[in-house]
């Protein structure tokens, strides 16, 4: 009988998800130009949900969270830029398709983890997704 082992993710940026960010960002800033607002709200506006949709699309390329860990008897560990680890507790996680979007929660600090195929070797999601289904 195999034992399960423990899987480890160094976090990145997914190409996918920001490019789709981005265009969700152009969006809503164009939208404010088709209301019947005064041109100068119009423009105003704009610039408003341009500038908080950049700076939240550029913190969300940098999450708190640096690496992963999944020990073989369920116990997740999370380990910030600076190397710091700290034993993490999921608080909830979404399959969709071939992605997984994870939620941590442990003591000083939160963070969402996006893993998509871009940004994650393919086997590593994939016994992710049979642990996770497994776990439920």
């Amino acid at each position: 009988m195999r034992s399960a082992h423990g899987i480890s993710f160094d976090l990145r940026p997914s190409p996918f998800l920001s490019r789709f960010v981005l265009l969700a960002v152009v969006l809503a800033t164009i939208a404010p130009l088709f209301t019947s607002l005064p041109w100068i709200l119009r423009w105003a506006l704009a610039a408003v949900v341009a500038t908080v949709g950049l700076v939240r699309a550029a913190h969300g390329r940098r999450p708190p969270i640096g690496a992963l860990d999944w020990a073989f008897d369920g116990l997740w560990t999370v380990r910030d830029r600076m190397g710091r680890a700290f034993p993490a507790e999921l608080v909830a996680s979404r399959v969709v398709g071939t992605s997984v979007f994870l939620h941590f929660r442990w003591k000083g600090g939160a963070a969402h983890v996006a893993m998509l195929p871009d940004n994650t070797d393919a086997d590593h999601l994939r016994v992710l997704r049979a642990r996770l289904s497994a776990a439920r």
